[in-house]
């Protein structure tokens, strides 16, 4: 198993489920909240997501497999 197949496998096993929210990924990424956010409406964000909705304060999901590139990506590099 390699490292990117390891993070889809936990991400998944400790979420039950494919997407995450925002909460979830600065979780993971070991980030707040508002630096994510902050990530997200500069356009800095290194991982894809959708935003639902138009308003201010619209829903993103991550799906777990662009989280664990990122997470694969980040820790093949440091």
């Amino acid at each position: 198993m390699n490292t990117n197949e390891f993070y889809i496998n936990f991400l998944v096993n400790k979420y039950n489920k494919t997407q995450l929210n925002r909460k979830e990924v600065a979780s993971e990424l070991g980030i707040s909240l508002t630096t994510l956010e902050n990530l997200i409406n500069n356009n800095q964000l290194p991982i894809r997501h959708k935003r639902i909705g138009l308003s201010q304060k619209a829903r993103y999901i991550f799906p777990i497999i662009e989280v664990a590139n990122f997470l694969t990506f980040r820790n093949f590099v440091a």
